[in-house]
């Protein structure tokens, strides 16, 4: 009997081919030459072979976390009526290991095909495939696929939202942006039983103060994979705060936010909104990118225009934390009314600087609708 080593197995029914982003064209090559040969075969006169070896083991649903390998071992016989030696043994990609026990086949004897298949904690449907390339001319392939299921222990349903567009004005929205619902779900063996599993289900979300977040506290529990694995469903709701929004400039915003499981599951979702308002800005941030060396000064500029067409000054430009400082072009007195800035800011990196820098730079203006603007500034020190 084949022996599978690993958690979970069982049979959820075959699933397609699948390989990963990795998997090369020369990789699976050697799998299209095989299946182009035995299609062909069947036109030839040598008859050799009276059947195809080929086998394929499903092991179900298993977790990274208890089964970080998946083990299985083929028998395929010889079904020739002459010595069969293996020239060669084939896999499907570099996170599969595939080893025989014997070289040599006599007719109606067997070989066992070993394969060792690395998984990962993320959402997966897989299909390594090990070969044994052989000296029969009708049949030179002689195929196994190990198949199996893996979830990650948590993610999120989408990898991304857009909450669209908000039209901003001082004194609040004009239009309020959408708010929208994405699901948190959490993935454990439904062999596990509450009360006797780590708290999974309880996580922190890390929310920038952009954003506004609800989720309700009891998840939606189903049974998936043919019922041995539990999926509980948070539903987490996204939106701006329209406070923390009302002075960022118009383009396109973003922000991430991440999730943590008491069980080890982490996992993030960026959240892309557009704002507009009187006054564009650009570009929208400012990075000094890598600063090496201590007292070296970088400048960056930025434009601010109204998009109004009216006319307004540049009050003041400050940054509010870190090594940023205005540039020497900003005068305190107010600069001319225009309806277009260049505005410059500067960098010098300190002794003390830490490796990753961030803030804001603060603009202050005379344009009625748009008093301040913030814009983030990043710089590394490596």
């Amino acid at each position: 009997m084949p022996e599978h080593r690993g958690d979970n197995a069982g049979s959820n029914g075959v699933a397609p081919w699948h390989s990963t982003a990795q998997h090369s064209t020369a990789q699976h090559s050697w799998i299209i030459a095989g299946l182009a040969i035995v299609l062909t075969a069947g036109c030839g006169q040598v008859k050799t072979s009276t059947a195809v070896p080929s086998e394929t083991y499903d092991a179900g649903a298993v977790f990274y976390e208890t089964t970080p390998e998946v083990v299985h071992t083929f028998t395929m016989i010889n079904p020739t009526d002459r010595v069969v030696q293996v020239k060669e043994v084939k896999r499907s990609c570099t996170c599969t290991v595939a080893t025989v026990n014997r070289k040599t086949i006599p007719p109606g004897e067997s070989v066992d095909l070993t394969m060792k298949v690395t998984s990962q904690p993320i959402d997966r449907q897989w299909d390594a495939v090990g070969a044994l390339e052989v000296d029969d001319p009708v049949n030179p392939f002689w195929t196994c696929h190990l198949r199996f299921r893996t979830h990650p222990p948590a993610q999120f349903e989408k990898a991304t939202i857009n909450l669209g567009t908000v039209k901003m004005a001082r004194g609040g929205a004009v239009s309020q942006p959408t708010t929208q619902t994405t699901w948190f779900d959490v993935f454990e063996p439904a062999s596990v039983q509450d009360g006797h599993r780590p708290a999974a289900t309880a996580f922190d979300l890390g929310v920038p103060a952009f954003l506004a977040v609800e989720r309700e506290s009891e998840p939606q529990v189903e049974l998936i994979d043919g019922g041995v694995v539990r999926r509980l469903r948070y539903p987490i709701r996204v939106g701006l705060r329209l406070s923390a929004v009302s002075e960022l400039p118009s383009g396109t915003q973003a922000a991430t936010i991440s999730a943590k499981t008491t069980a080890g599951g982490n996992t993030s979702i960026a959240v892309a909104w557009n704002t507009r308002t009187p006054i564009i800005v650009a570009p929208s941030s400012v990075s000094f990118g890598i600063v090496r060396d201590v007292g070296t000064r970088e400048s960056r500029k930025f434009v601010i225009l109204a998009s109004d067409d009216r006319p307004f000054r540049v009050l003041s430009v400050a940054a509010d934390s870190g090594d940023a400082v205005a540039g020497p072009n900003l005068a305190a007195e107010p600069k001319q009314t225009a309806t277009r800035h260049t505005v410059e800011i500067a960098y010098q990196r300190s002794p003390s600087a830490p490796k990753y820098q961030a803030g804001q730079v603060v603009v202050q203006t005379d344009h009625p609708e748009m008093p301040t603007l913030r814009l983030p500034w990043s710089a590394i020190a490596p």
